[in-house]
């Protein structure tokens, strides 16, 4: 362990603690580094990443689907992305782009390309409170600076993901779950021009 990193959890994640060599249990944590976790049996792989999971990214809180969940959101409904980087903004634009650009649900998205493109699509700023399927909602600080993003479904659920992690799962929420979470924001809203009137 003196190579100083690995991934730093509480002895209490693991439920058989025979199964970590002793060598890597320090002071009540375990110190997961890759050579141990290549040696760990599967099921213990697997209790340990559903339990970091739940302790500390993700509770499970979803929405089931709606009949209407249009096709191309169905795979990513309540599901994790198998590699990093995806973020709040790139799951709004691969629903706008209505699955057409794919590969943007696994970027990692700046907020200056997320508005170029939210205007490429003819998207425009809502000054209602009413929301269609389709509207794309947002949150900025502040400075206006966007902290997250989410692309309303209809009756009141939300395509969303928190987080750019393999952790962080992209979820049907409801717009309590998902208000409540960013209350403390400004909430920005756009629409297709097309549908504005």
């Amino acid at each position: 362990m003196d190579s100083g990193r690995g991934h730093v959890f509480p002895v209490k994640f693991v439920h058989d603690l025979a199964e970590i060599p002793a060598s890597y249990v320090i002071d009540g944590h375990v110190i997961l580094q890759r050579f141990m976790w290549e040696n760990l049996d599967k099921s213990c792989k697997e209790q340990i990443l559903t339990t970091l999971v739940y302790e500390w990214w993700d509770k499970g809180e979803c929405e089931k689907p709606l009949e209407s969940l249009p096709d191309f959101l169905k795979p990513y409904a309540n599901s994790f992305a198998s590699s990093q980087g995806a973020n709040c903004l790139a799951a709004v634009l691969f629903a706008i782009s209505k699955g057409k650009q794919e590969w943007f649900i696994y970027e990692w998205v700046h907020q200056k390309t997320f508005l170029e493109k939210l205007k490429q699509y003819d998207y425009e700023e809502l000054l209602t409170d009413e929301l269609h399927h389709g509207d794309v909602v947002l949150w900025t600080d502040e400075n206006g600076i966007i902290q997250h993003a989410a692309y309303h479904l209809g009756e009141e659920l939300y395509f969303n993901k928190d987080g750019q992690t393999i952790f962080n799962p992209w979820k049907i929420l409801s717009k309590e779950q998902l208000y409540k979470e960013w209350e403390h924001l400004t909430i920005v809203k756009y629409r297709p021009c097309n549908e504005l009137f």
